[in-house]
């Protein structure tokens, strides 16, 4: 699995929500949302794979950052695996990916989000 995953650190909500309403534009009106979430301080947008070859054009857009991401077969299959919104299945699931280097964070109704490499 690939996702485009955009990082905007703007030094206020104005200039974030303006570069986020610069990576909207850049897709056609089929998407009508983005999965986005802020972590320290930094808005977070996974973007459709479409926009692999978009991320030239991303990352200049001011306070933009944009990356591919490839995660491992291994992570998607337990990612692939979840099978209900609960505490209990995201704890199965993060206990899972652990020993293969990777987390996530969820939300209080039990929706994961933010897959990611452990630093």
């Amino acid at each position: 699995m690939e996702i485009v995953r955009a990082f905007i650190k703007a030094p206020n909500e104005r200039r974030q929500n303006a570069a986020y309403n610069k990576i909207f534009g850049l897709f056609n009106s089929k998407y009508t949302s983005l999965e986005e979430y802020e972590v320290e301080g930094v808005y977070i947008v996974d973007l459709p794979m479409s926009a692999i070859n978009m991320i030239d054009g991303i990352n200049e857009i001011p306070f933009v950052t944009a990356e591919s991401i490839v995660f491992p077969k291994e992570v998607v299959d337990i990612i692939n695996s979840f099978e209900d919104e609960t505490y209990t299945e995201c704890t199965r699931i993060e206990n899972e990916l652990k020993p293969l280097g990777y987390t996530f964070d969820w939300y209080l109704d039990a929706i994961p989000y933010y897959l990611r490499k452990i630093k």
